[in-house]
């Protein structure tokens, strides 16, 4: 499934380094338990007595900038990073630093860092990263996300964590997946958690 997922929003099937990487993705973001945001409102549509489908469009309408659709404004916020570096205009720890300093400054939150729930280290992010490292797919964009999570602990006093929509960015963007569709990818995986709520 991950690997058709893949051939539709990029046009190319994945080599399998790849698929078991975008794999490896979807099964990450599938659940986060009853409690999440887009499970709390399907489930208050399918009480209601709405159609299963109702009940999982109801969920899908509750993904949103801090629940599960914050992909690709990471995966671009990672990719700055990754690009400031590149172009030799900074290192990745000052790039990381520059891009919170920024946020910060602007009263907005670095997208795909933080949880309500994990407030120190998101589980889903080692194994996210060790398939990563497995495919040989691990470079700039991980260094990127860990750099910027090690910016924000610094800035904030306290333990900024990436979360799985910062890891999933970090993932996608080594796999060289377009930022316009990291969203999608979520997405597709959360509605099938959705619907075993």
């Amino acid at each position: 499934f991950s690997s058709v997922v893949h051939l539709l929003y990029t046009g190319d099937l994945p080599d399998r380094p790849t698929a078991r990487l975008i794999d490896a993705v979807m099964v990450a973001a599938i659940d986060h338990g009853a409690g999440a945001p887009s499970v709390l409102a399907a489930r208050t549509a399918i009480s209601g007595g709405a159609t299963l489908q109702a009940g999982a469009a109801a969920g899908l309408l509750a993904l949103g900038e801090f629940h599960g659709a914050a992909v690709e404004s990471s995966m671009l916020a990672i990719g700055s990073v990754v690009d400031a570096a590149a172009r030799g205009e900074d290192t990745v720890d000052g790039a990381a630093f520059r891009l919170v300093a920024t946020s910060r400054g602007q009263g907005r939150r670095v997208p795909g860092f933080g949880h309500r729930q994990h407030r120190d280290r998101d589980p889903r992010l080692d194994r996210l990263f060790a398939v990563a490292r497995e495919a040989g797919t691990a470079g700039g964009h991980l260094a990127a996300a860990e750099a910027v999570e090690a910016a924000l602990t610094r800035s904030v006093g306290r333990p900024v964590p990436i979360n799985v929509d910062g890891a999933m960015a970090a993932v996608l963007g080594e796999a060289g997946f377009p930022s316009d569709l990291g969203n999608a990818v979520f997405i597709a995986s959360r509605l099938a958690g959705i619907l075993a709520h």
